[in-house]
């Protein structure tokens, strides 16, 4: 880079940084600061709460799992008082029980995913905006659901 175009540049960035510190004195740039200094604040809150979620989710899966490992599926009732003598009422409690924890297994795996994604955006800066339309999405929603994606009234089109 030429000398000239280097004292060019040079200028142009002091200039930016002179209507900066001019902008920040305004009541804008005043109001722009609060709401920066606010935002990051939120961040680090639903940040906090999305990794406490995301330690509660973990610790029913091994839950779960534990509680399979061990045999609390024992087909003794003496093992498992849950469960009747009768041979019918056995294999349909078992089954019963295997398939609701399936669906449990598979429900908290997908919210992990969601907290995942969450403290991804988190990271990247994204978080808060509805990545469909891009608006910000309401802090009475993220109280809420703190992984959500979307504002209310896109997710209201969605199926």
């Amino acid at each position: 880079m030429e000398k000239g175009a280097k004292d060019f540049r040079a200028g142009e960035i002091e200039q930016k940084v002179r209507n900066f510190r001019e902008f920040i004195k305004t009541p804008e740039g005043i109001q722009a600061k609060k709401k920066t200094g606010e935002m990051i604040k939120d961040r680090i809150r639903f940040k906090k709460i999305l990794l406490e979620q995301r330690t509660d989710f973990e610790k029913q899966l091994v839950r779960i799992y534990q509680r399979q490992a061990i045999g609390w599926l024992d087909q003794s009732t003496e093992k498992n008082p849950f469960l009747s003598n009768h041979t019918a009422d056995i294999d349909t409690s078992t089954t019963t029980i295997l398939r609701i924890d399936e669906k449990r297994i598979a429900n908290l795996e997908k919210c992990l995913r969601q907290c995942d994604q969450a403290l991804f955006r988190i990271r990247e800066g994204n978080f808060g905006k509805c990545m469909r339309c891009g608006e910000k999405i309401s802090l009475q929603r993220l109280e809420i659901v703190p992984f959500a994606k979307y504002c209310v009234k896109c997710k209201s089109k969605s199926p």
